[in-house]
């Protein structure tokens, strides 16, 4: 796995052994960040679910002015670090050792609200995507927000993530990623009024 654009572009990231953790292959990082493109420079970035870290460390790399990455795995903040560093990105950037659903109920009523939240939830997670999506907490959204979504291509993602709704999803082999924006609420509140 290595970074695809940006300040860091080609450097190796590790990635961690076995099953527990499927990590953002580079064809889905790669075009996934296509199609955020600019939204990605000066954002504040949320990685929930971060595993190697390997999405927030290629929104640094391209120009995103902060990281918070939450994990709850020991050996993946081990990972994270390392890669942070091996990549020269341990500025403007916090780990955060706890599960998502910890995170944000104990932590999230402290932080700037993020412009961008990436979340690869665990491998065949579908209960956690729909939770995750009915209890974030709107507070953490800058107003034009978008919130980008990593699941099986298999499963129907919920409509709407915390006060965001499904703009598209995109499908790559087994894996698919959705997108949700407040653009997406606008257009259906338009669609439902006319």
């Amino acid at each position: 796995m290595r970074v695809i654009a940006g300040k860091r572009k080609g450097r190796r990231l590790k990635t961690p052994r076995g099953l527990t953790i499927r990590p953002t292959t580079d064809r889905v990082k790669e075009a996934l960040f296509s199609i955020l493109g600019s939204e990605v420079e000066g954002a504040r970035v949320l990685d929930l679910y971060a595993g190697s870290g390997a999405l927030g460390i290629e929104a640094l790399s391209r120009g995103a002015t902060h990281v918070t990455f939450v994990e709850a795995d020991p050996l993946s903040i081990r990972l994270i670090r390392e890669n942070l560093q091996a990549c020269g990105l341990t500025d403007s950037v916090e780990v955060h050792v706890r599960r998502v659903e910890t995170f944000l109920s104990r932590v999230a009523d402290t932080l700037p609200p993020f412009r961008l939240v990436l979340a690869d939830p665990p491998y065949r997670a579908t209960e956690e995507v729909t939770r995750l999506a009915a209890r974030f907490p709107p507070r953490l959204l800058e107003p034009r927000a978008i919130v980008a979504v990593e699941h099986d291509a298999d499963f129907v993602p919920p409509p709407g993530f915390g006060p965001l709704a499904r703009a598209r999803t995109y499908r790559y082999g087994d894996s698919a990623v959705t997108l949700y924006r407040q653009e997406a609420c606008s257009m259906v509140a338009s669609a439902e009024s006319a």
